[in-house]
C-alpha cells in the first residue's frame, strides 16, 4: 500500500467513491454540506445575501490557502440564484467578503475562473480590480454542471490583492494575435501593453470544438510565457471581440501560483 497526495483531477473521482463507501452514502451532496459546515468553525469565511423576506438568494465560501510560502484567502465558491442575478448580489458579496478578510490579517484573496467566460473575465478583473499571472489547463478536470460540461476546465488564477495599488493605464496596445484568427499568434514582443483577443461569448467553445481547443492551448503557452516575463492580466475589454491587456507590474513580487498542479 502506498500513500500519496492527489493531484491528478481524473482521481478525486475515486476519492469520492470512497466517502460513499466509508459513510454508506448514495452521494456525497451530505459531505459537502459537512465539509462547508466545518469550514465555518475552522478558519473558513462563510457568507450568505438574505433578501427583505430574510431567504437566502446569494452565497460564497472561501477557507485558508498556502502556497509557495504566501498564506491567502482562498475563495472557493460564489454563487447567486437564477432569478437575483445581474442585481449586484454578487458584488456585494464579494465586498464583504473583502472587508472581512482584511479584518482576519489577509492581504490576499485568490480564486480560479474560467477567463474564456466573458461574464466572469469582465467581473473579476475589470469590475473587482482583481490581477492574474497564472493560467492552468484542465485545473478541475471533466465537470458535468450545465455551465461546463463538455469544455476542458482551463482556468486562470485571480489575485485579490486588498490594500495594493495597481497601475492598469495603458496609451497604446500591442495585440499578439488576429481578431477574427484567435489561435493564430504572432511573434511574441516585449511592450509596455499588450492585448490578446477572446471570443465574445463562452458558445463559441461549443460551436466551434477544434477551434475552442486550439485557441485553448494557444492561451496556456503565451499567457504563461508572458507571466513569466513579469506581466500580468490587468483589464478585460468587451466588444466585437472581447480582449485581455497585459502589463508589467512592478510592486506585485514574486509569482505565487504554479501553471501546474503539483
Amino acid at each position: 500500500m502506498e500513500v500519496k497526495r492527489i493531484v491528478d483531477p481524473d482521481q478525486i473521482d475515486g476519492f469520492l467513491d470512497v466517502i460513499k463507501s466509508a459513510w454508506k452514502a448514495e452521494s456525497v451532496d451530505g459531505a459537502f454540506r459537512d465539509t462547508i459546515a466545518s469550514m465555518r468553525y475552522h478558519g473558513g469565511l462563510l457568507l450568505g445575501a438574505f433578501d427583505d423576506d430574510g431567504k437566502i438568494i446569494g452565497m460564497s465560501f472561501g477557507y485558508p490557502g498556502f502556497r509557495n510560502g504566501k498564506l491567502y484567502l482562498y475563495s472557493h465558491m460564489a454563487g447567486v440564484v437564477e432569478n437575483k442575478k445581474y442585481s449586484n448580489v454578487g458584488y456585494s458579496l464579494k465586498m464583504k467578503q473583502r472587508d472581512l478578510a482584511a479584518s482576519m490579517g489577509y492581504d490576499l484573496i485568490a480564486w480560479t475562473f474560467d477567463p474564456f467566460n466573458p461574464l466572469n473575465a469582465y467581473f473579476n478583473i475589470s469590475k473587482l480590480g482583481a490581477i492574474t499571472r497564472t493560467y492552468i489547463k484542465n485545473f478541475y478536470g471533466v465537470m458535468n454542471d450545465g455551465i461546463n460540461r463538455g469544455m476542458r476546465t482551463d482556468r486562470v488564477v485571480a489575485e485579490w490583492w486588498i490594500n495594493l495599488q495597481i497601475d492598469r493605464n495603458c496609451e497604446i496596445i500591442d495585440f499578439l494575435n488576429d481578431v477574427d484568427r484567435y489561435s493564430e499568434i504572432s511573434t511574441i514582443h516585449e511592450s509596455s501593453c499588450l492585448g490578446f483577443y477572446v471570443p465574445p461569448d463562452i458558445s463559441y467553445f461549443h460551436k466551434y470544438p477544434d477551434l475552442g481547443s486550439k485557441l485553448k492551448d494557444a492561451a496556456f503557452e503565451v499567457f504563461n510565457a508572458l507571466f513569466s516575463k513579469g506581466y500580468a492580466i490587468v483589464a478585460y475589454k468587451r466588444g466585437k471581440s472581447n480582449y485581455f491587456v497585459f502589463k508589467r507590474i512592478e510592486n506585485l513580487g514574486k509569482r505565487i501560483f504554479d501553471p501546474i498542479v503539483k
